[in-house]
């Protein structure tokens, strides 16, 4: 019986030296397929803009379209950067002077060294916009995350800003007033996680998601396939920065009379990944009622509903902003 055991726990510790050895080799295979894949990526996949220095380190900004005012386009919490805006910048470029831009660390901006704050990107943004030579006044746009840390350049240049286009933004409350449950479902993934599998090329090999209102061959997805390893360190830093931009956005809640837009997706189809229905709608009604909650920072201030659309509206209904931005513009004229 002895010399039984002895044989199965010599098998048992081949089995996991043996597995062990073969974990270790597809870690390094992957690891070898990823850093090749970022070699072969850096040269396909040229910046579709230009670079200005800001802080002393280099920028990435789209500039499009000449005429007065300038419309701004903030991103969220977005490895793409300034892409998402590329249909409503478009289109708003014909009659109005456009800048997007990837933040410090995004996409094709280098990291720089300024802190991950409201006042810090604010800064930054306003030195884009003096460098980059953008005429005032400005039509602010911003999406998601944005929506916390452009308050403060919103406050501060209230001279300067022509009206504000919140488009699905977040609420300095939002993590207050979730229910146990809804903490649940919203938690982001372990960094580690997408450390890792980026490290390894899972997600160069298996994430092949397309942004909403785009196909999986458009460039926004096929160029943020190929580079999200550039930003991911700056992705996962903005993430862990959340509780400092909701804090500070709670210091920045009147932009007194300045036009504010809510554009707010509102698809029946939205959080379907939530299958629990009951669940499902009260989180749409937790959403749609911070949603509401906003206009109460402008008196001039009114919510568009785009049904058709989720967080994405400036890609599932573009027209939507753009038509907000056009009567931004007569309001001025």
């Amino acid at each position: 019986m002895m010399q039984l055991l002895r044989k199965i726990v010599r098998k048992l510790k081949l089995l996991a030296l043996f597995t062990s050895i073969f974990l270790v080799a597809i870690a390094l295979a992957g690891l070898i397929y990823e850093q090749v894949s970022r070699k072969l990526v850096i040269n396909e996949f040229q910046p579709d803009g230009d670079f200005v220095i800001i802080n002393s380190h280099k920028m990435h900004y789209l500039k499009k379209g000449k005429s007065k005012p300038t419309v701004v386009f903030e991103s969220g919490l977005d490895p793409g950067g300034h892409l998402p805006w590329f249909k409503v910048q478009d289109a708003c470029s014909e009659f109005a002077t456009t800048i997007s831009y990837d933040r410090s660390g995004v996409l094709w901006s280098e990291r720089g060294h300024s802190p991950k704050t409201a006042s810090a990107i604010s800064e930054e943004l306003s030195l884009l916009l003096a460098k980059t030579e953008c005429a005032k006044p400005y039509i602010i746009v911003a999406h998601s995350l944005a929506g916390l840390f452009t308050r403060n350049f919103i406050v501060q240049n209230k001279e300067s800003v022509q009206g504000v286009i919140f488009v699905d933004v977040s609420h300095p409350e939002q993590d207050e007033r979730k229910t146990k449950e809804f903490r649940e479902i919203s938690k982001p993934i372990s960094p580690w996680i997408i450390r890792s599998a980026s490290a390894l090329g899972i997600l160069r090999l298996f994430y092949n998601k397309a942004y909403p209102g785009t196909e999986k061959e458009d460039a926004i997805n096929q160029t943020v396939h190929a580079l999200f390893y550039n930003g991911v360190s700056t992705f996962l830093e903005e993430q862990d920065s959340m509780k400092t931009f909701l804090a500070e956005s709670r210091t920045y809640q009147d932009f007194d009379s300045i036009p504010l837009r809510i554009i707010t997706g509102y698809s029946p189809n939205r959080y379907s990944e939530i299958k629990n229905e009951k669940l499902r709608a009260e989180f749409f009604n937790y959403k749609m009622e911070l949603q509401h909650d906003l206009l109460n920072l402008s008196s001039q201030s009114s919510q568009i509903c785009a049904n058709e659309s989720g967080h994405y509206v400036q890609l599932e209904q573009p027209e939507i902003i753009v038509d907000q931005i056009r009567e931004l513009i007569k309001l001025k004229n």
